[in-house]
């Protein structure tokens, strides 16, 4: 995408920002709101597959539902000459897994406090049955201010692997999630077990 060029009559690309294993992301200007915003745009070879569209399209509306400081916010869903996009907030700053290459370990303070604010972030997400599925540094957003904003609540699959980050709680649980349920049962089975066994006669 050239700088310059303007989607939707409305968002004028400024610049390339960052890359991702489905799309790319451009720094642009929303000329209605005179507003800078983030593009994340589908990359080409996705645009064909009808199923992941969807996907793509449903599960970016169903973010936009999240309204928290700790949540990238999601403004709109468009396609426009074959491809497809989201537009969202864009954050100034760098993710959590910079900041910790960069510093190294966070004090204790600066820590609790990143981690009680991504908590808020997916605890409103859970209250609205949508769940992250990659929580990870480099999927949170630091401002200058040392906020966390989440990012990435969209990713539809791909081909054989269907694994969206996340995925609305109607039953439709995701597999590691009951994988690691029937561990921990096991893990507790074979403690009470143990118990058992050291319990004096």
């Amino acid at each position: 995408m050239n700088n310059g060029t303007i989607l939707k009559q409305r968002y004028k690309i400024l610049r390339h920002i960052g890359s991702g294993g489905m799309a790319e992301v451009y720094l642009a200007e929303d000329l209605l709101l005179n507003r800078q915003v983030a593009i994340k745009i589908l990359r080409d070879q996705f645009n064909d597959d009808k199923t992941l569209l969807n996907q793509f399209k449903h599960e970016a509306q169903s973010a936009a539902r999240l309204s928290s400081p700790s949540i990238i916010n999601i403004f709109d869903v468009c396609e426009e000459e074959g491809k497809s996009f989201i537009v969202m907030e864009y954050v100034e700053g760098k993710t959590l897994k910079d900041l910790l290459e960069e510093k190294g370990r966070l004090s204790p303070y600066k820590a609790v406090c990143i981690a009680e604010d991504i908590a808020a972030g997916l605890s409103h997400a859970h209250r609205r049955n949508i769940i992250h599925c990659d929580i990870k540094p480099h999927n949170i957003l630091i401002t200058e201010n040392m906020h966390p904003k989440i990012a990435d609540f969209v990713r539809a699959g791909i081909g054989d692997q269907p694994a969206p980050q996340f995925r609305l709680m109607l039953g439709d649980e995701p597999e590691h999630f009951r994988r690691g349920r029937g561990i921990a049962r096991q893990q507790r089975g074979e403690s009470e077990r143990r118990r058992g066994r050291s319990r004096p006669r």
